[in-house]
């Protein structure tokens, strides 16, 4: 079951893409469609083991089709010390992820004050577990490809027309029974 829906979702991803890229050409994307962004905050990596708080950090790059569609390619990672759990045999586990995602942004202006957005893609990420009881560690890794989705607020710069700052909340479903709900703020500059 859990698999039809992640084949539902990653259809609908793909037709979002397709169709943006169909019904959006590159002459209806204004001079500003080429934007680098980073954003960082407090996420919060739940599963069997429990739920512990890391920092987050994406960076990415962003290719507007036109002033309502974007697509977003990026890199995501922990930069924070690896949160850690304790299994069922009372061992240490270390737990960090870090990978690559690409997705669809649809956004839409709210009068001059700035941008409500919602994007979704998929991700590649590679999950690490390390169990840190035992000496020498033992590290097991695992990589999947799963969903992400988010929503967010863009505020324009008064100081500079070629940045914006944001605030969003960002889910990504990780390997196993792992997940991620992160709160970032960032800025994205205008090439």
């Amino acid at each position: 079951m859990e698999r039809t829906i992640k084949a539902a979702y990653l259809t609908v991803v793909i037709g979002l893409i397709l169709q943006a890229s169909t019904f959006s050409p590159p002459a209806l994307a204004n001079q500003n469609s080429h934007r680098l962004f980073a954003e960082t905050g407090y996420s919060s990596i739940s599963g069997e083991l429990g739920s512990k708080n890391a920092w987050l950090t994406n960076v990415g790059y962003s290719y507007y089709l036109s002033p309502f569609i974007g697509l977003d390619v990026g890199y995501t990672n922990i930069v924070s010390d690896t949160p850690q759990y304790s299994n069922e045999y009372l061992d240490t586990i270390g737990l960090s992820y870090q990978g690559y995602f690409g997705g669809v942004q649809i956004q839409h202006p709210v009068k001059e004050l700035g941008t409500l957005y919602a994007k979704g893609g998929i991700s590649y990420t590679t999950l690490e577990e390390t169990n840190l009881t035992i000496n020498p560690n033992t590290v097991v890794e695992s990589s999947s490809i799963q969903p992400y989705y988010g929503v967010g607020v863009k505020f324009n710069s008064i100081f500079r027309p070629d940045l914006d700052v944001n605030v969003e909340f960002i889910h990504h479903d990780l390997e196993g029974d792992y997940s991620n709900s992160s709160f970032l703020v960032g800025a994205s500059f205008k090439l």
